[in-house]
């Protein structure tokens, strides 16, 4: 009677293919997640490289279709999501003021220059109103 309910070969390799692209989830979530503060300045750059993951996923053929379409939809979740950074400052700030980063990570990712220059504004504008 169970055995109705074996998987096939076919399933098994989407299992697995799934099992990976979820591996990705759970190792940005751990990066996020290792410190008992948040590290907000680990989020464009954990988020930059799920979206990189993400989409050596979809590209990939060797990969089933649905896999490639999860990811897809993955990133079109995470890219959702990442728009709404544009609206908090104190992202920004902490990216900036990250003796790690400073600009150079918006640089290195070929981020628009006047974007790059909106970030650094925003540190001086809340510095020179706050201290």
């Amino acid at each position: 009677k169970l055995r109705k309910f074996k998987l096939t070969p076919g399933e098994w390799i989407m299992i697995e293919q799934l099992k990976d692209l979820l591996h990705l989830f759970v190792q940005a979530s751990n990066l996020i997640c290792r410190s008992k503060i948040p590290l907000i300045y680990e989020t464009i750059p954990t988020m930059d490289a799920l979206v990189d993951a993400l989409d050596k996923v979809i590209i990939d053929t060797k990969k089933l279709a649905v896999i490639r379409a999860a990811a897809a939809a993955g990133r079109a979740t995470i890219l959702k999501y990442y728009a709404k950074t544009d609206d908090n400052i104190m992202i920004r700030i902490g990216m900036v003021m990250m003796p790690r980063y400073k600009t150079s990570y918006f640089v290195s990712q070929n981020w628009p220059q006047d974007w790059i220059t909106a970030a650094v504004e925003h540190v001086r504008d809340e510095w020179s109103q706050r201290y």
